[in-house]
């Protein structure tokens, strides 16, 4: 199958009117007036497929003045021969700026003049005439008694801006000798002392100096060291408590859920409780979860904790579950007709599989609406779907290395359309489309390379019979 939008037959490089130009001129068609048909095809060594091709080219050349014919032979025009017209690059006039007076500057640059650090006082817009009447103009004012100082103001544009200031009198006062005061010591950094102990009852002492840490060897050695690891939140399930400067940063007894990830010792315990089905006492939760003396601690503190909160009621010595304990989290029931909970945990509202009520399924639909609910959730919205044109002419088109091809027709002028492969009969509607051209392997001259062609159902062309 050829492409119809590539004039050169499928391939990239010169068009075919480029290809006969450069032949006639090769041929010297000028000598002998002109070549014939034959002798370009021959010169170009073009196949049986491409002499539609050349014969189009020739044939809307001669119509556009491109070739020249004369009784079965072809040669060059004079535009052709002469080739196309080179543009002339017209030349930019440049703006002449006008210079600044009195010692004026533009800042930044492009500008209004302003008023420079040279520009004398009271001068801001005099100029032409006036320039030679200054010594009026600073009549009573004295013109040296004032200069120009850089303003911590800017300009909109970000220019500088120099304003007049009064100047200090000339003379010049003998500064008084000052004494020499003492040069200040510098206060020692303080040392903030860190002491950690680990789950196994080690304790290691550290103590930071600006950013700089030390460590106590075995030997009682100060050394240098980086920051202690055991520091770290990552490295907190190694950890029993950190003191520093006497201050508690972190109690293990305070926190209740394990460091890898896994259920916390509350939940351990409603398990063991729900296991036994009667209230145990703690020696009995504690062999049911077959816990190690390092554990001891956690497992009390999730009891002493549940007790205050009202998750775990204790009798005597004995322990037992609450009725919201037993009753676990509430469920979330289903949402029907593809509605959805957005978000999680909100009540069921309408998705965008959602049919709309009123107006009948396939003249609506479900949009994304712009509104949010209060908790951020995604609203759906009903709008009325486009009037799309009658789909007319469903054709599939299987090719004998077995690709199949389906194409149909809408619009007035009955346009062709490419359907996709990833869309169904049954979504007409929701599919994506491309316009395309008539389908070449309709043509009867392409039969030999189609095996089946259907449409509307029908078979219309089988190669098998």
């Amino acid at each position: 199958m050829f492409d119809y939008d590539d004039l050169s037959g499928g391939r990239k490089g010169p068009t075919y009117r480029e290809k006969i130009k450069g032949a006639l001129l090769a041929l010297k068609e000028a000598i002998r007036g002109g070549s014939s048909l034959p002798a370009i095809k021959k010169f170009l060594d073009a196949a049986p497929e491409e002499y539609r091709f050349i014969n189009a080219a020739l044939r809307k050349g001669v119509a556009s003045g491109f070739f020249i014919k004369n009784k079965g032979k072809y040669k060059l025009s004079k535009e052709a021969k002469a080739g196309p017209r080179k543009k002339k690059k017209k030349k930019k006039k440049k703006k002449k700026k006008k210079k600044c007076y009195n010692f004026m500057i533009r800042s930044p640059t492009g500008t209004r003049c302003r008023p420079g650090p040279r520009t004398p006082c009271g001068v801001g817009a005099v100029s032409g005439n006036r320039r030679m009447k200054l010594h009026q103009y600073y009549r009573g004012k004295g013109p040296f008694l004032k200069l120009r100082r850089l303003s911590k103001r800017t300009t909109k544009a970000g220019g500088k801006i120099y304003e007049c200031v009064r100047r200090k009198s000339s003379r010049k006062k003998s500064p008084a000798k000052k004494k020499k005061s003492p040069a200040k010591k510098k206060s020692p950094v303080k040392k903030m002392f860190t002491e950690i102990t680990d789950v196994e009852g080690d304790t290691y002492t550290f103590y930071q100096q600006g950013q700089q840490w030390y460590g106590q060897t075995e030997n009682m050695k100060w050394r240098k060291t980086g920051t202690p690891y055991l520091l770290l939140e990552k490295n907190r399930s190694e950890v029993a408590l950190i003191e520093q400067d006497g201050k508690v940063i972190f109690d293990v007894k305070k926190v209740t859920q394990l460091e890898g990830g896994g259920p916390t010792y509350r939940e351990q315990i409603t398990g063991a409780l729900l296991a036994l089905k009667d209230a145990i006492s703690l020696p009995d939760i504690k062999k049911f979860l077959s816990a190690t003396p390092k554990q001891y601690r956690f497992i009390n503190a999730a009891l002493a904790k549940g007790v205050e909160d009202g998750y775990f009621i204790k009798n005597g010595g004995r322990y037992k579950l609450s009725k919201e304990a037993k009753a676990g989290p509430k469920k979330t029931t289903k949402c029907r007709d593809f509605k959805m909970r957005s978000p999680k945990g909100s009540p069921c509202r309408p998705g965008p599989r959602t049919p709309c009520k009123g107006k009948g399924p396939f003249l609506t639909r479900r949009r994304l609406s712009n509104r949010q609910t209060k908790k951020g959730g995604k609203i759906y919205e009903c709008v009325n779907k486009k009037p799309r044109a009658k789909i007319v002419n469903i054709t599939e088109i299987t090719d004998k290395d077995g690709f199949k091809e389906t194409y149909y027709q809408r619009g007035k002028g009955k346009q062709w359309y490419e359907w996709k492969e990833d869309h169904s009969y049954h979504r007409l509607e929701n599919m994506k489309e491309r316009r395309t051209r008539r389908p070449a392997l309709l043509s009867k001259k392409n039969r030999s390379e189609v095996a089946l062609i259907k449409q509307d159902g029908k078979v219309i062309f089988d190669a098998s019979d």
